[in-house]
């Protein structure tokens, strides 16, 4: 049976990917859900650049079409960072030719300019887009470098799937949906949702293929047969995923496919009406409504928690798989330092086994004033004989003279071994200079290290005291690292012994928490004086079995538990924090404990990301040091 795919990138990064389905034969439908669109006046200062910084394909073509278009010269011959491997090959196929890709995510390509460039070399380009992922120019802010960052381009959401698609997703036409971003994810439950429940309940035909746990976890609110994560967030890897479902379409007796279970979707909130008419039919209603409310209560479905528990093992499987990869560098660039340090020590024990005279320069004095007393005896007896003096044998003269031309021999050969040893003294002070700054730097790997340790502990809701108290220890010779440690731990250090809950923790605590801001706010409502108050007490019962989702304009709780859900659904934890920071009193106070363990996510996963890059960068500075030292 030949599969069919549902490809949701934007047209420009959707062709190769089509290209690529049916090579294997998969029926390709392409429905973009995001558009992008170059900014032509956006502002372009390259003047000192170092280097270029590419997050996704759509950053290399809005900067070459922005550069072509004004005439910029030299931007091609400037070295380029990239994202990703599709990024680096975007970059290629627009001229570039000096490019280095990260082969990952922001926090990838942070450290891998660290490691390269040199923060007072000049400053470093971002070709953005409206709406970045992570927070780029901080992490390199905190190691020191100049970020210039120009949005360059917008990516708009698509208001609406169109007919065919509707008409295929609600038929259950669609084999596979593949997913490259939290964005992308998020629009299509928000669009999906719109179209109705045909559309929705045509998801459980298909399996969603997602480039990263943070796509996988913004598809949560839909019915899908399965969520299967890319192994690295690459298109090869996603390809992968592509190949595994047809291996098992192609198999007589496939095995069944791992599902993962979704809690029950909230029903959108209905159209609002007037007031009045509702009151009136909920007075009419209340009586009969009253004796069926115990049961219907009774009987509503309560959330499940495997889809959080699933996305939660996804995370921490992409985690302990990155941090692994960083250990494993750590160990190799220890274990060149530390043969390089062997090399060093060898020389200078070579060096300091020198014969003890050579280490001193030898007393020339006795020989010079040798040399000076035959010089003058020399002269006399070349001099004129004065009257009646006897006249020395022509012999001695000559003997003279060459016991002189001896000691003068004698004397450049005692000079020509005053300047080697000169040389050699040099050399063994510049030997035990290397040593001692190698045995200093060897800090740099250890603090890799510990700083690897701590993101592995921070990644899980587990206590991470150990690691954090290893850090500040390892860090405490550096003044500037050390004030860098305590400065980004110091917002969740009071939880080292407890732990910071997870990205999929707070996901699954987020309807517990809505339900009671909910609530609250809905006291608020009912206690106000006058006749709004009358009708919140009427319309009581109605608001809180009802909560409005998606992107719901409004200042009122419930608009804003909407916006901060689908931002969290997405993966965007700090939009979600910063939607809910604005709640008032007593409504805040329901929606605290959740938000203080938000705002310890968010301040934890900076900080590892940050002390990343500080560390990386240190251990460059000090593996350049020791090459310019060599």
């Amino acid at each position: 049976m030949t599969l069919r795919a549902l490809i949701t990138r934007p047209e420009e990064d959707a062709a190769p990917l089509a290209a690529a389905l049916a090579e294997r034969r998969v029926d390709v439908t392409v429905e973009p859900l995001l558009t992008i669109r170059s900014l032509p006046d956006a502002p372009l200062d390259l003047d000192g650049v170092q280097a270029l910084l590419f997050t996704s394909a759509n950053g290399v073509r809005a900067l070459a079409e922005v550069a072509g278009a004004r005439g910029v010269s030299g931007w091609r011959d400037l070295p380029v960072c990239a994202v990703g491997n599709a990024t680096a090959t975007a970059a290629r196929g627009a001229g570039f030719t000096r490019i280095e890709s990260a082969a990952g995510d922001v926090v990838a390509l942070a450290r891998l300019v660290a490691a390269r460039l040199d923060p007072t070399a000049g400053p470093v380009f971002h070709a953005a887009g409206s709406v970045v992922a992570g927070d780029l120019s901080g992490l390199l802010e905190q190691a020191g470098f100049t970020v210039r960052r120009a949005v360059l381009y917008e990516a708009k959401p698509a208001d609406q799937l169109s007919p065919s698609t509707v008409t295929a997703l609600a038929n259950g036409a669609f084999d596979l949906v593949l997913f490259f971003s939290p964005r992308t994810a998020a629009t299509f439950v928000t669009l999906a949702r719109a179209a109705g429940e045909g559309v929705v309940g045509g998801c459980r035909k298909a399996t969603a293929l997602c480039l990263s746990p943070a796509v996988a976890a913004a598809l949560g609110e839909l019915p899908w047969r399965s969520v299967e994560v890319a192994a690295q967030p690459e298109l090869p890897a996603l390809l992968d995923l592509v190949d595994r479902s047809l291996a098992v379409e192609a198999d007589v007796t496939p095995p069944p496919r791992p599902e993962m279970r979704r809690a029950p979707v909230i029903d959108v909130e209905p159209p609002r009406r007037s007031r009045m008419v509702l009151a009136a039919a909920a007075l009419i209603v209340i009586a009969a409504v009253a004796a069926f409310a115990v049961g219907w209560w009774t009987s509503s479905p309560a959330p499940g928690t495997a889809a959080a528990a699933a996305a939660k093992l996804d995370s921490l499987e992409q985690q302990v798989a990155a941090t692994a990869t960083d250990l494993a560098k750590s160990k190799e660039q220890v274990a060149a330092l530390s043969d390089t340090v062997a090399k060093l020590q060898n020389d200078l024990a070579g060096v300091k086994a020198t014969p003890p005279a050579a280490a001193s320069p030898p007393d020339l004095t006795p020989l010079t004033e040798r040399i000076a007393a035959l010089e003058s005896k020399l002269s006399t007896l070349q001099s004129p004989p004065a009257d009646g003096a006897s006249t020395p044998a022509s012999g001695d003269v000559e003997r003279l003279s060459a016991e002189n031309a001896q000691l003068r021999s004698d004397l450049a050969g005692l000079k020509m071994q005053l300047d080697a040893l000169n040389g050699v003294a040099s050399r063994l002070d510049a030997l035990d200079q290397a040593v001692k700054s190698r045995a200093q730097d060897t800090g740099a790997p250890a603090l890799v290290l510990a700083v690897s340790h701590l993101g592995a502990a921070l990644s899980t809701s587990q206590p991470f005291a150990a690691e954090l108290a290893a850090l500040t220890e390892l860090g405490a010779g550096d003044s500037a690292f050390a004030a860098q440690v305590k400065e980004l731990t110091q917002p969740f250090a009071d939880r080292a012994a407890a732990g910071v809950p997870t990205l999929a923790d707070l996901q699954a605590r987020f309807p517990a928490m809505a339900k009671a801001v909910a609530a609250a706010a809905q006291r608020t409502a009912i206690e106000a004086p006058g006749p709004e108050g009358w009708f919140n007490r009427v319309l009581g019962w109605f608001d809180t079995t009802v909560r409005p989702v998606g992107d719901v304009p409004g200042d009122d709780p419930k608009a804003r538990l909407a916006r901060a859900e689908t931002r969290l659904a997405a993966g965007d934890l700090r939009a979600a924090v910063d939607e809910l920071t604005g709640l008032a009193e007593p409504v805040a106070a329901a929606a605290a404990p959740w938000l203080a363990d938000a705002r310890a996510r968010l301040a934890a996963d900076r900080a590892v990301a940050a002390l990343q890059v500080a560390a990386t960068a240190r251990l460059g500075k000090a593996a350049a040091s020791s090459s310019a030292g060599n």
